[in-house]
Parts: C-alpha cells; sequence; structure tokens
C-alpha cells in the first residue's frame, strides 16, 4: 500500500516540526510501572495459553486476542479531546454545551485529500495519516509531541493496562506504551485483512482498540476477523485446521469469518497471529467512527526490529522499549527530504520516504 511522498509544502509543514523535535524527543526516558493490581487479562475463563506460547480465546475462537472492561470515564477523557470538548477547551463547538458539537479539531480528516496532516489542540499536537490501497477513509491520528503522548499516555496508566498485560507479554520490569491513536473512519467499501505485528513479534507487542462511543451502524461496519482452531494447538498458518470438506480439491476448507462487534466500555486487544479488517459498510447518515487505540508491549529493546516493522510507519513519533520518544522511521525520511530539499537536491530523502510504505498495516 503506497504512501506518496508529500510535495514541498508537506514538508516544509511537517519535516520542520520534526527537525525541532527531534533533540528533546531522543533524550526522554519514562519510569516503570509496578506490575500488581489491576484484572489480569488472560485470567479469563475465556482464555488459555497453549503450548506454544501463544494464548487462544474459546469465546472469540482466535489466536493472541482479549476482550477486557474498559473504564467508561476514562474512555470520555479521550472522546472529550477528540470531538472538541476537552476541559482545556473553550467550548463544546456549537455553544450549547452539550458536548457533541461539530467543530472536532479532526473534523474531516478521513477525506482529506493530502496523505499527511498536523492537527494543533489544546492536549498537544497531532498527526494524521491517510492509508493508501485500502477502500476506506481510515486515518491514523497519532500523537506527536512530548504534550499529547503524555497525556494520553496517564489514561493509559489509568486503565492499568501495564498491570492487567504483565503476564501476557514478556518484559523486563513493566510493559510499555509505544503510541496512542485515534483510527476513525466513515466508510469502508471491502475488507484489507491484515495482521498487526509479523509472527517473531508474537505477544511482545499488542493494539488495544475501543471505541469512544455507542455509533448508530451496528449491522455493519464493525471488525471482521479470521477464526483460528477451535479444538487445540493451531495450525502453522495461525488459522482453521476444521470445516467443511472440499471433495474437488481434497483438503478442508476454513471456517467462516467472523465479526466483532464493538461497544463501549469494551476493548478488543491483539498481537501477531490475529488476522483482521474493517467490516465492509458505512456509519449511520455519515457519522463518523473514532476509535481510542494504544500499541503498546515489552521493555525489552532488543525485541525492537521486530516490532518497528509495524510501529514506525504508522506515526511521526514512538516510545522505544526502553523508554525514550523518538522520531519513527516515517519521521526520520520526512526529517531526511527536508534536508535534500533545504541542500537544493532532490535526492534520497524523498526516496526513503517512498519506501517506508512496505510496512503499513492496520
Amino acid at each position: 500500500m503506497a504512501l506518496r511522498a508529500p510535495n514541498m509544502h508537506e514538508l516544509v509543514a511537517l519535516a520542520s516540526a520534526a527537525l525541532l523535535r527531534a533533540a528533546p524527543l531522543r533524550c526522554r526516558v519514562m519510569s516503570t510501572f509496578s506490575t500488581g493490581g489491576g484484572s489480569c487479562a488472560a485470567a479469563s475463563a475465556d482464555v488459555r495459553r497453549l503450548a506454544d506460547g501463544t494464548y487462544f480465546n474459546r469465546k472469540l475462537g482466535a489466536l493472541n486476542v482479549f476482550e477486557i472492561d474498559v473504564d467508561e470515564s476514562i474512555i470520555d477523557e479521550a472522546a472529550d479531546i477528540f470531538y472538541g470538548r476537552d476541559a482545556s477547551s473553550s467550548s463544546d463547538g456549537d455553544g450549547d454545551g452539550d458536548g457533541d458539537g461539530d467543530h472536532s479539531p479532526f473534523a474531516g480528516v478521513g477525506d482529506s485529500a493530502e496523505p499527511y496532516t498536523e492537527v494543533a489542540t489544546p492536549a498537544g499536537n497531532f498527526f494524521t495519516q491517510r492509508v493508501s490501497g485500502w477502500r476506506s477513509n481510515i486515518a491514523w491520528v497519532s500523537v506527536d509531541d512530548e504534550h499529547s503522548f503524555q497525556r494520553f499516555e496517564a489514561l493509559f496508566e489509568r486503565l492499568e493496562l501495564p498491570q492487567r498485560f504483565s503476564s501476557v507479554i514478556p518484559h523486563l520490569s513493566s510493559p510499555r506504551l509505544f503510541s496512542a491513536f485515534y483510527v476513525c473512519r466513515s466508510w469502508c467499501e471491502a475488507h484489507s485483512f491484515h495482521t498487526d505485528y509479523m509472527r517473531p513479534v508474537g505477544l511482545h507487542a499488542l493494539t488495544l482498540i475501543t471505541p469512544l462511543r455507542d455509533y448508530q451502524e451496528t449491522d455493519s461496519f464493525q471488525l471482521t476477523y479470521k477464526p483460528a482452531v477451535a479444538s487445540g494447538a493451531p495450525q502453522s498458518d495461525g488459522y482453521a485446521a476444521h470445516g467443511s470438506e472440499d471433495a474437488t480439491e481434497g483438503r478442508t476448507a476454513p471456517p467462516a469469518l467472523q465479526r466483532y462487534a464493538y461497544k463501549k466500555g469494551k476493548a478488543i486487544v491483539f498481537g501477531s497471529r490475529f488476522e483482521h479488517s474493517t467490516e465492509p459498510g458505512a456509519g449511520d447518515e455519515g457519522e463518523v467512527h473514532a476509535y481510542l487505540c494504544f500499541t503498546f508491549g515489552t521493555d525489552d529493546q532488543s525485541k525492537w526490529a521486530d516490532i518497528a516493522q509495524t510501529l514506525d510507519t504508522q506515526s511521526r513519533i514512538v516510545q522505544h522499549p526502553d523508554g525514550e520518544l523518538r522520531l519513527s522511521a516515517l519521521g526520520r525520511a520526512i526529517e531526511a527530504a527536508l534536508r535534500d530539499l533545504q541542500r537544493g537536491s532532490g535526492g534520497g530523502g524523498a526516496e526513503h520516504l517512498s519506501s517506508v510504505d512496505a510496512h503499513v498495516k492496520r
């Protein structure tokens, strides 16, 4: 899925900000968390650990996926930022105080003609990225400075996610937040199945998705996923080993696709080997469906190379397992392209930026 190189206007607007931030980002180190407290995700009766270290969720019929309850009041804080009614803002957007103003700072990001944009809010700066090659208007809106990162890291901590997944994620001291996003979309024409992480990542990195509210459309436009073996250890490809017999080919057909319906107060969390897609559909009367998303995992820096195959292209900044907030590969490519422009060359920076598209995954 190709991400085109930005034009000069985009580079000046985006990469100059990355250059200004680069030095402070590289020296920031976060503290670690206690591993106690919270409700352990692996303790659910629906989840069991298999001999190869993966987890099978009986309820969902899939590998390395968990469903957890999340505090709705904390999710409401993320929703307030998205919908422009954050406490640090002057109003809810339409002046009537009902919290449903139409002046969200992120309005229209999914329909922007540009692949990258910046959004400034009272909660900090955000970086938006459209995904080309997917038949939907999905956009990733990631934290893009220390202010926004710290704001969302506080939500991450208050949800007790490090504690709740400490028995699932291999770690040295405590699981760590990598990045925080809003994922938003208002339509999807076709499935785009993918796994978020390469198989070697295993459970060293996880993605959490939870809706900001309960949306009107529920008969479609949810999450579709491919089930795994229902009775035991997975096949080598992680998919089903049972189903209806295909007499023509003499092999077993996989079971039908499954769907997960989002609900406020519930979050789905998954690692590698969970193949999924947005379900085709559209928001009721064009309503945008927006979700809070955390990527988090191990504090073992030696695992970063595999994790980075996904996370280095989804945002402009990312916190590494060692606790340093750095420019991502995408951020460095934007920076390099700007330097090439400043030197008057048309060189390798733009080519490097074009090359990061190969690992775009969600």
